[in-house]
């Protein structure tokens, strides 16, 4: 009895740890896919709005994101371009661990995330 409770909690003690580790990666995929459905689904949708969308999913979801962190462009094209820098932080016990994502709609929004007075 007291052998099954021990390991019982060594597997949730296991599974919490992992937990800690790997949400900030799964988080991140679903910013990922939701970047990309708002750059290729926008409509006629302004800046703004795309914005507002994308930062209520990231408040809904618990992503360390400021609105700061997350650029959007349109282009003369009307094509969406949107960008984001954020860190995230892994802590369980002693141990931590940072993660910096870099999530964007595409390889040229990414490239030019830090250089917020160029244009796409």
């Amino acid at each position: 009895m007291i052998k099954g409770l021990l390991v019982l909690a060594i597997v949730i003690f296991a599974l919490n740890g992992a937990y800690q580790f790997t949400s900030p990666l799964i988080k991140n995929t679903m910013l990922e896919a939701k970047i990309d459905e708002a750059a290729r689904n926008h409509g006629r949708k302004s800046e703004a709005e795309i914005h507002h969308e994308v930062m209520e999913f990231v408040k809904d979801k618990g992503i360390n994101l400021d609105e700061s962190e997350l650029m959007v462009h349109e282009t003369d094209d009307g094509k969406i371009h949107l960008a984001a820098r954020y860190e995230a932080r892994g802590a369980f016990w002693k141990y931590s661990r940072s993660y910096v994502f870099f999530p964007a709609s595409d390889d040229k929004a990414r490239l030019y995330w830090n250089q917020r007075t160029r244009a796409f």
